[in-house]
């Protein structure tokens, strides 16, 4: 009923959320609090922007192993980048959902078999390592650092959610962005962050493909730090283009030429 009812409203909600003065993520949820269930972001973003909504499903399993080996060549020190200590092996939370056929399916990495989830999940944090964002209210690019987390955040096990919701910045670390507890290529857990809400997900690509459809139900900006991986999701695996106005970078275009073959 919920789903339905969203769905009749879809796009007055669309026109609201672009008229000027534009409304505040909290005015936005206070108005639709019903935003955030189940489906209505997925809903909302297949009736109003893009009806190819399995985009992200559909290509990043081919893609993914692409952009591994494309990492290995441009940026060998990748590992040490990403702070990536485990690769393979046995993890827990979403690695414990995988499908019999995830685990036939294996990159190879080195001495060691990655599994077609781990693969897809390396594959989303390597992006803003080698397409690395702006630094915010300065030219210039931002530092590796700062475009691997502000992408995707990673905090240890047993991490407070509480106190790490309450110590969110809107103002260093603007909202959504994706949040894994553990590693990253073996995460417990994976939570999208909104409005200091955190929304769980059991895999990297869904959590991935949820977040990129809040930004544009909620029509915000890409935050400058991780622009260019967002751009490189938008015009190369939803096929949108324009959102932000800005040309395609070097480092998309190099991408494009892994992708195409």
């Amino acid at each position: 009923m919920v789903l339905e009812k969203m769905k009749k409203t879809a796009h007055a909600r669309y026109k609201w959320l672009r008229q000027l003065p534009r409304p505040s993520t909290a005015e936005i949820f206070e108005k639709y609090p019903r935003l955030l269930d189940s489906g209505v972001v997925e809903q909302d973003f297949s009736e109003t922007v893009n009806k190819s909504a399995d985009s992200l499903f559909c290509k990043w399993p081919g893609l993914a192993p692409q952009l591994v080996m494309y990492v290995k060549n441009v940026h060998p020190q990748y590992k040490t980048s990403l702070d990536i200590i485990d690769m393979g092996g046995s993890g827990g939370g979403a690695r414990e959902q995988q499908d019999q056929d995830d685990a036939e399916a294996t990159e190879e990495h080195g001495d060691v078999k990655l599994s077609q989830m781990e693969t897809e999940a390396l594959a989303f944090a390597v992006l803003p390592l080698v397409l690395c964002g702006r630094a915010r209210g300065k030219k210039g690019k931002c530092s590796v650092f700062e475009s691997v987390k502000s992408f995707i955040d990673v905090k240890p096990e047993g991490t407070d959610m509480a106190f790490y919701l309450k110590s969110v910045d809107r103002e260093t670390h603007p909202q959504p962005f994706l949040l894994v507890i553990g590693s990253r290529i073996n995460p417990l857990q994976i939570f999208v962050i909104v409005e200091r809400q955190a929304l769980q997900f059991n895999t990297m690509t869904k959590a991935v493909d949820y977040c990129f459809k809040l930004i544009y139900v909620l029509d915000i900006e890409y935050q400058p730090a991780c622009g260019t991986t967002w751009e490189f999701l938008q015009t190369n695996v939803y096929g949108i283009a324009g959102k932000c106005g800005v040309s395609t970078s070097v480092g998309v275009k190099d991408i494009l030429v892994v992708s195409d073959r």
